[in-house]
């Protein structure tokens, strides 16, 4: 017999990433960073993204051959992350004002990163 185990599910939410060009794209395109760093688009859809100005520059739109430098911001913005669920089984063992103990289910992160911003244990406790 099977039994239930509680998920956490997010609504769908928008975010913009923000990040630093590195050096060694430095005088490289837009388009090829966002392409070789985030090979889970193909180059059409960063393309597409950069001229619908969802991908930029210094709060910037602009066009996919713009030439970087190393301080530029890049910013993408995501207008719906959807988060993958993780257990909804986190519960406050113990608390004094020097710590607090939790139970944290596998496979729940413990902080912000990747796919998961709001599906982590701190995103979680600070609701």
């Amino acid at each position: 017999m099977a039994t239930h185990q509680p998920v956490r599910i997010v609504s769908p939410y928008p975010n913009t990433f923000r990040f630093r060009a590195k050096a060694e794209f430095e005088r490289k395109s837009l388009l090829r960073l966002m392409s070789t760093r985030f090979p889970f688009n193909t180059v059409n859809i960063w393309r597409m993204k950069i001229e619908n100005g969802l991908v930029g520059v210094n709060g910037n739109e602009v066009e996919p051959d713009y030439s970087l430098t190393k301080q530029d911001e890049i910013y993408h913005y995501n207008p719906k992350i959807i988060e993958p669920s993780v257990p909804n089984e986190v519960r406050i063992l113990q608390e004094t004002d020097e710590y607090l103990m939790v139970f944290k289910p596998a496979p729940l992160p413990m902080h912000p990163g990747g796919r998961f911003n709001k599906n982590s244990l701190t995103a979680i406790l600070q609701e």
